[in-house]
């Protein structure tokens, strides 16, 4: 027996065009901010473990205040 071919019948091009499309619109409506799951967790952990340890963490620009350079830098002539 032979099966029924419909007007409607999707191919498997059409069926992967149509999830790529999809997809793209999920993509275009998604969060630019999202974060995962996984790594706000690892964020969460991550702060725990400065509680626990008394961890003071410094911000990478307050580290520079008061910086020198180790050798003197000689003005150009």
């Amino acid at each position: 027996m032979g099966e029924k071919v419909g007007s409607h019948a999707v191919g498997p091009e059409q069926k992967r065009q149509t999830q790529l499309r999809e997809d793209k619109q999920d993509y275009e409506r998604a969060d630019p901010f999202a974060v995962s799951a996984e790594a706000k967790h690892e964020v969460e952990v991550s702060q725990k473990q400065g509680e626990k340890t008394g961890s003071t963490a410094k911000s990478p620009m307050s580290m520079l205040a008061g910086w020198k350079p180790a050798l003197p830098i000689a003005p150009r002539a």
